[in-house]
């Protein structure tokens, strides 16, 4: 796939600002869909900037989808502070993720790295099938409900991962999702 193959040129990559527009590009295809979208403000960090709009797409695109049946949907961009900063005060942050590491192996840029995330209040997954989360073709729910192809999360795991950097899931089912993800 592309994503595998493009050349990465990094830039100032404004995370909030592709956000909006891949947000407006989403309100203006499903125009009954009352989704309440809260963007942290300059969210910026140097990547590349069309995969990060793929990868932003993607995600965007499946918290939009899996928000469907909830009276009031609601997704959330942003950011928190290092994971070196998250796990002082919880340290029990990566137990409940898809992440299947320790903290301590990590390369020091990741742990030092701001940790951006997309959140939505949607049908969320059973986390005992969360390493399945970025398989290629991998469906966690029935496609009669949630139409798609089941390569969108493995795409945004080749991005990040051609970036250095790191993803993971957090979920309960029917609490929503949580999608992290560190770019060094």
């Amino acid at each position: 796939s592309r994503v595998s193959r493009v050349a990465i040129e990094l830039q100032r990559v404004n995370l909030s600002e592709l956000a909006g527009a891949i947000a407006s590009q989403l309100k203006e295809a499903y125009p009954d869909y009352p989704v309440k979208l809260q963007i942290t403000p300059e969210l910026t960090l140097n990547a590349d900037p069309s995969l990060m709009e793929m990868m932003l797409t993607n995600l965007l695109e499946n918290a939009w989808k899996f928000t469907h049946h909830q009276p009031q949907p609601q997704i959330e961009v942003g950011r928190r502070p290092s994971l070196k900063e998250i796990l002082k005060t919880s340290p029990e942050f990566l137990q409940e993720s898809s992440l299947d590491l320790a903290p301590e192996t990590l390369n020091p840029r990741l742990l030092d790295a701001p940790v951006y995330f997309v959140r939505d209040n949607g049908a969320g997954f059973d986390m005992k099938y969360s390493k399945m989360l970025f398989g290629v073709f991998q469906r966690l729910h029935n496609t009669q409900e949630f139409p798609g192809t089941g390569i969108g999360l493995a795409t945004v795991h080749r991005i990040i991962q051609r970036h250095g950097g790191l993803i993971w899931g957090q979920s309960q089912v029917g609490q929503g999702a949580t999608f992290h993800f560190i770019i060094p």
